[in-house]
């Protein structure tokens, strides 16, 4: 590739060939500190990021220090997008350091991630990160990236499908966040709020019990009238689901709307006091029959159970 030397309002950018690139398509960048804090980096990566489009560039990548996190701020400034953490050990002072990797699509394939960082090294990291920064991506990103953290953990889903529409039996349509399909077809609804969600009451205010808020109480009706109306809907619904969804299954599976069930995936319970978790899970047993009630805080211990326990497996066959 030969691009022409840029400029921009206040820099000139040097040319880069064929000979700079590599696969990960690194976006790079060093100033000295006295040009710190001034939006230099962020003027010259938009000037280089419109040029690489223009040049039929599929992807970028830029990775930094967990530590410096001016720098990520850089990258999102340039609509890069999170991606993942992984752990390096870095040269030449032999310690560990935590990379962010950051990824913009060019070609319109938003689905592609660059996963050499991820293959390469042994500590990878997503939810953790993801938690930590929720309320600064958008929504849709937060659901996409905990959608398939969930699918890791309910296998049987060959499909999580955005927004299908459903007809609502008050003659409004209802669009759940993800239909998930298994791999027999049949259909269950997933809905993924922030994990600023409020769960429970802050006090035992009602006889000494902690009871559902707002936002809990309100995501479990949704989703229950979601199934009400999935199953009202009857046979021409499942044939309405099928043109749907005929795009994005294997020809083999045809959706089945069969006593459908919810999953809900909000909030925070790592700060509960322990009277408030007995109580928080009699809630997730009494709706248990409507949707498994899922925390921000489960979802990290699920999966570290599970790591564990099929370790603990391994190291006993060996």
């Amino acid at each position: 590739m030969n691009t022409p030397t840029l400029e921009t309002e206040r820099l000139i950018l040097r040319k880069f060939t064929a000979e700079d690139m590599e696969e990960h398509h690194d976006f790079g960048y060093a100033l000295r500190k006295e040009f710190w804090h001034l939006g230099i980096v962020t003027e010259a990566g938009m000037a280089v990021v419109e040029q690489v489009k223009k040049d039929g560039l599929p992807y970028i990548t830029a990775t930094h220090d967990s530590n410096n996190p001016r720098s990520g701020k850089v990258m999102r400034k340039i609509v890069m997008k999170y991606r993942y953490s992984y752990e390096k050990q870095w040269q030449p002072k032999d310690f560990p350091v935590i990379f962010k990797m950051y990824q913009l699509n060019l070609d319109g394939n938003d689905d592609f991630v660059y996963k050499k960082y991820w293959n390469m090294y042994d500590n990878q990291y997503v939810l953790v990160e993801l938690l930590d920064r929720s309320e600064s991506v958008s929504e849709q990103v937060w659901q996409e990236q905990i959608q398939g953290l969930l699918r890791l953990l309910y296998p049987k889903y060959i499909a999580g499908i955005r927004e299908v529409v459903i007809k609502g039996v008050d003659r409004h349509d209802k669009r759940p966040d993800f239909l998930l399909v298994d791999a027999n077809g049949y259909i269950d609804i997933l809905e993924i709020k922030k994990p600023s969600a409020q769960l429970l009451t802050k006090q035992s205010s009602y006889r000494n019990n902690y009871v559902p808020v707002r936002d809990l109480a309100g995501a479990i009706q949704q989703i229950e009238k979601y199934i009400y109306c999935l199953n009202a809907w009857g046979k021409d619904g499942e044939q309405n689901l099928q043109k749907q969804l005929a795009s994005k299954l294997p020809a083999a599976v045809t959706p089945k709307v069969v006593n459908p069930q919810g999953i809900l995936f909000l909030g925070r319970s790592k700060d509960f006091n322990p009277r408030q978790k007995t109580d928080f899970e009699l809630i997730k047993r009494q709706y248990k029959h409507i949707a498994e009630i899922m925390t921000c805080d489960d979802l990290p211990q699920r999966v570290g159970n599970i790591i564990e326990a099929l370790s603990q497996e391994i190291s006993a066959k060996q």
